[in-house]
């Protein structure tokens, strides 16, 4: 039977017991694959287990979007392609009439839901966004290794053919997982680290809510919310790194110590998706989300708060000057425009609206990719607060970290503030040198206790205290 959801019309390509669980396989006519798999209910009578393919009442179906690729490049260029991704994939390699063909098969999220109407339609709607992301996504990767990616629909029919017209290949690649997803749809855990009989400890996604890293030396702490901010990633969540340092943009290279990682049978190391922008290039300090208070706290003697705060509500700082330049003749804006135009040559171009899609429309991106925002000395709170205000309410079934190099302790207390009205909302990961009193309102969900510069630390999460070795990182930490 087709299938009439978003996207559509959804055509049947091939139908199967597969593994024990009846599957069917659709394509719509942009060639995106729909894997749609049922339970089985006993058969009345014998107790015999029989294929439901319209369930009734409340039961289940799982529902899978996958979108094939056609890749080209060298083998090489392919190799470190899929090393490059860090969520599910499948690549097929096929020859025919001794042509050589490449597919990448990119995968959403899996959701079982009720089979009624309106569940699939949202779940197929949603799997979709987040499919166009990874496409997005692996464009870029491809073009950065020397490969090209395309999209089935913009490839010859028989290129595609060569993926679509073979149904066995097709049920090997989008339902093997089936039975694993019936049975374990649970939060997908990361690994934090090793406790000292080897054991594993992993964390979920709840558990790293509010990821607090305390105490140890400052390469300790580093290292330990590098760790933090990949198991964000690993777990599907995009992360808005704000650096003071280069340390986090090692996060777009592989650990070059990679025997860590197969020593302690973890995947190998890998980088991640990393967007990069500095302070005055390409990120900028929105004034309109940043306080007038905060600004006239930096810069202006207390005399003269009140004159800007009365003309506040620009973007820019061209755009607050102007305002004020009606007032020139009076002696206090006079006095406050000489500092606004002295702090607008002291930092160029560093007041004005931001360009960054993922500060424009922070909730748009569902897949692990991060954005790196650098800002440090004067200017570091000024540029956390606009982007904590530039994120508006979250989405429904969209996740989004914050990550934060800066000692959280040292921070202005009103930011703080801000920060702990966001822990139930975005996902936090936070460092400070040592507790104090002016952080005691951040509740910890996640609490790390660094122990000098290794990776020796006592975590405690789930009302548990445990001392482990933290995980050797998949990336590589730059320079701090």
């Amino acid at each position: 039977m087709d299938l009439d959801l978003p996207f559509g019309p959804w055509k049947e390509i091939a139908s199967a017991d597969w593994n024990g669980i009846p599957t069917g396989i659709y394509a719509n006519p942009e060639k995106l694959l729909l894997v749609v798999a049922f339970p089985k209910e006993p058969a009345n009578g014998n107790g015999n287990a029989k294929p439901s393919p319209v369930p009734a009442g409340k039961q289940g179906v799982l529902v899978l979007l996958k979108k094939p690729l056609f890749l080209e490049g060298s083998a090489a260029g392919v190799e470190k392609f899929v090393q490059g991704q860090m969520r599910d994939l499948s690549l097929v390699s096929k020859v025919v009439d001794k042509k050589h063909f490449t597919f990448v098969l990119l995968e959403a999220q899996p959701f079982f839901v009720e089979f009624r109407k309106e569940e699939l339609v949202k779940a197929v709607k949603e799997q979709y966004d987040e499919i166009k992301s990874l496409a997005q996504l692996a464009f870029d990767v491809a073009r950065s290794y020397g490969c090209r990616a395309r999209e089935l629909g913009e490839t010859e029919e028989s290129v595609g053919e060569n993926l679509l017209g073979d149904p066995m290949m097709l049920f090997a690649l989008g339902g093997f997982k089936t039975k694993k997803l019936f049975s374990a749809l649970d939060e997908k855990k990361a690994v934090l680290g090793f406790s000292p009989d080897g054991t594993q400890v992993d964390v979920s996604p709840s558990e790293m809510q509010t990821t607090l890293v305390l105490g140890g030396a400052r390469q300790g702490r580093l290292g330990a919310l590098q760790v933090c901010v990949e198991n964000l990633l690993v777990s599907g969540i995009p992360c808005i790194a704000v650096g003071e340092s280069d340390f986090l943009q090692g996060l777009a290279f592989p650990n070059k110590t990679a025997f860590e990682l197969e020593k302690a049978g973890l995947p190998r190391a890998s980088g991640f998706p990393l967007k990069s922008y500095a302070l005055g290039k390409g990120f900028y300090i929105d004034l309109r989300r940043v306080s007038a208070k905060s600004f006239s706290q930096l810069f202006l003697p207390a005399d003269l708060k009140g004159v800007v705060e009365k003309a506040w509500g620009e973007a820019s700082l061209s755009g607050l000057i102007e305002k004020l330049e009606p007032n020139s003749q009076k002696y206090p804006a006079a006095k406050a425009l000489r500092i606004l135009k002295t702090v607008e040559r002291a930092y160029p171009g560093v007041f004005a609206p931001n360009s960054v899609e993922e500060l424009k429309n922070p909730w748009g991106e569902k897949t692990g990719r991060a954005v790196l925002l650098g800002a440090d000395g004067l200017l570091q709170a000024l540029a956390i607060e606009c982007i904590l205000n530039s994120l508006g309410e979250p989405k429904e079934g969209q996740a989004l970290g914050i990550a934060l190099e800066a000692d959280v302790s040292k921070l202005p207390a009103a930011l703080i503030a801000s920060v702990s009205s966001l822990q139930n909302k975005v996902f936090f990961v936070l460092s400070a040198s040592s507790s104090s009193d002016s952080i005691a309102s951040i509740t910890p969900t996640l609490q790390i206790d660094v122990l000098g510069e290794g990776s020796e630390a006592v975590v405690a999460f789930s009302g548990e205290k445990k001392r482990l070795a933290l995980r050797p990182p998949f990336s590589s930490g730059g320079s701090s």
